[in-house]
């Protein structure tokens, strides 16, 4: 599953949080409860090209944009 795929699964699934972590596999909040989602776990060298990406639209560690074209927006923050 590739990142859009799975922010479209976040979406359809009315999940709030969605936390990506090296070595694990994606993590999804519904209605308050974590969730595994079915994929393997994330390389350093996925997560950092996923964050790579989107560092144009970076200030500071707030992340404010639309990651998939027309679906919702989303923040995030990473370390």
């Amino acid at each position: 599953m590739n990142f859009d795929q799975l922010i479209r699964f976040a979406v359809e699934q009315n999940a709030s949080d969605l936390h990506f972590q090296t070595g694990a596999a994606p993590l999804l909040r519904i209605n308050g409860q974590i969730r595994n989602v079915e994929s393997p776990p994330l390389t350093n060298e996925v997560l950092r090209q996923f964050i790579l990406s989107l560092r144009p639209k970076m200030t500071d560690d707030e992340l404010d944009l639309q990651l998939v074209q027309g679906l919702a927006e989303f923040r995030g923050h990473h370390t």
